[in-house]
């Protein structure tokens, strides 16, 4: 499939959503024409959307796989939405964006 410039990405746009009355923050990557979308869901541990993970002593171990993977589906034509994992606290204020 080739991919022309009227399918490049937009910026990852940060929003918020409600969930079970938490509050969850997310990554959407939209791209104009879309062929499909997708839902990436990290594994488990103290990964967040990007599949960063807390390493104690709040060090942070840069994995960025979910991002690489949203990256690398954008470019062919493909909108993503990645989100981190449920908070504690509660989404007084979290509305669909």
């Amino acid at each position: 499939m080739s991919v022309g410039t009227s399918n490049r990405p937009t910026a990852g746009e940060e929003i918020t959503f409600a969930s079970s009355g938490c509050a969850l923050a997310g990554t959407f990557v939209q791209v104009p024409n879309p062929v499909a979308a997708a839902l990436l869901i990290v594994g488990s541990g103290r990964t967040d959307r990007n599949s960063d993970v807390r390493l104690p002593a709040g060090q942070q171990l840069r994995g960025g796989i979910t991002r690489a993977a949203a990256e690398a589906l954008a470019g062919v034509g493909v909108s993503t939405l990645r989100y981190d994992k449920r908070a504690r606290v509660p989404a007084r204020n979290a509305a669909a964006s």
